[in-house]
């Protein structure tokens, strides 16, 4: 048995709705908290591979962040590559 392809619009709403129950705001807060580098820095003096695995984690929320903060609009703007999506800022 195949899987449904899911539209954009469906997963925006379902990490949408996710994050916004109060178990989903449990594990968002806690995986920001273990993941999410806002407050500290993501580099480990030495040790240029663990920066990158942070780096990675960073990555991770910052799409989380994004498909939480999207609007309606945003699915309406042409689709860019997911490389740019991953470097251009916070969320």
């Amino acid at each position: 048995m195949q899987a449904r392809e899911v539209t954009q619009e469906e997963l925006v709403s379902a990490y949408q709705e996710w994050g916004s129950s109060p178990a989903g705001s449990i594990v968002l807060n806690h995986l920001l908290a273990k993941f999410g580098f806002i407050s500290k820095s993501t580099n480990v003096p030495g040790d240029p591979y663990g920066t990158h695995i942070n780096e990675g984690h960073r990555g991770v929320m910052v799409y989380i962040g994004r498909m939480m903060a999207m609007k309606p609009e945003d699915l309406k703007q042409p689709k860019r590559a997911e490389t740019e999506e991953q470097h251009d800022g916070e969320f």
